[in-house]
């Protein structure tokens, strides 16, 4: 993997309501760091263990700068990117150990995860990427996790982008503490096979979704949703078309809350003189959905 930097903003995790709905952090996947392994990771998930072959940033996304892009392991097996560290930091989310240990903080319940991906398979063998959700809290009465819901998909080959969702089965009506998730390159149970080539699976624009709307119709209330100008050298406004409660927050690159508001009628004037220049990331909360635009400020 290169070793470049990216210094950009870290998303914000919470919407702006009297019940917060979490949502994943940086799920449109264009900010991406450096850790101490010399690794360029996405901002938010909770990586310093070394994975550098296992996925990296593309520029080939559905919305934005970047997408993540997880690649077979030395050609044949799977790669994979989870979300949060392990753990144990010589542990590791491979096909043969335990990635429930990986996740990060969690409360909410949602109804579903939905994103795009593409997955490509270079020889066309009949394989397939999968993703898995793992929502859970630690037991009072053991050491093990308590699982509270679980999905799984298998992802198949997609030369252009294509949406899918996951529906969670929950199992408890508590609610969590912890929320992990995993996406592989190729499908458990394909074994290992030194003559597969790699196949890459793309992904991009991934949120929770805590209401029955489907995932094309997240991707039209994205496009009622602007900023003018963009970039601006101060003041900049958010349009919207959509009929309901909204309110904005904006972070700057090292995820601090530079202000906030509600979006009222069509158009908000925002004063952002006291933004200096760079890359800021939009957080808009509507009813059930947190939808990111990147803002760029120019002096």
């Amino acid at each position: 993997m290169k070793k470049v930097i990216f210094y950009f903003a870290l998303l914000g995790v919470g919407i702006f309501k009297s019940s917060i709905a979490q949502q994943l952090p940086n799920g449109n996947f264009d900010f991406w760091v450096v850790d101490s392994h010399n690794d360029t990771v996405p901002a938010g998930w909770g990586y310093d263990i070394d994975v550098a072959d296992y996925f990296t940033h593309s520029s080939d996304a559905f919305s934005g700068k970047y997408s993540a892009a997880v690649c077979n392991w030395y050609n044949y097996a799977a790669g994979y990117l989870a979300l949060g560290a392990p753990e144990d930091p010589n542990e590791d989310a491979g096909l043969n150990d335990d990635w429930s240990q990986y996740g990060i903080p969690f409360a909410n319940r949602p109804l579903k995860l939905t994103g795009y991906y593409r997955y490509v398979d270079l020889i066309n063998v009949d394989d397939s990427a999968s993703v898995q959700i793992l929502l859970t809290k630690k037991s009072n009465s053991n050491p093990s996790l308590d699982t509270i819901a679980y999905s799984s998909k298998l992802l198949g080959y997609a030369p252009n982008w294509t949406p899918f969702e996951i529906p969670l089965n929950y199992f408890s009506t508590e609610n969590p503490d912890k929320i992990a998730l995993l996406f592989t390159s190729r499908s458990y149970g394909q074994g290992y096979n030194q003559n597969v080539n790699p196949n890459v699976l793309y992904i991009d624009t991934i949120q929770l979704s805590y209401s029955t709307t489907g995932v094309s119709e997240i991707r039209d209330r994205i496009n009622y949703l602007n900023i003018f100008p963009n970039p601006t050298m101060g003041e900049f406004s958010i349009t919207s078309s959509l009929n309901e409660e909204q309110t904005f927050q904006v972070f700057d690159f090292s995820g601090k809350l530079m202000t906030t508001g509600i979006i009222q009628n069509e158009k908000t004037i925002i004063d952002g003189s006291n933004l200096s220049q760079g890359v800021y990331n939009v957080c808009i909360a509507t009813n059930n959905e947190r939808i990111n635009k990147r803002l760029v400020v120019i002096r």
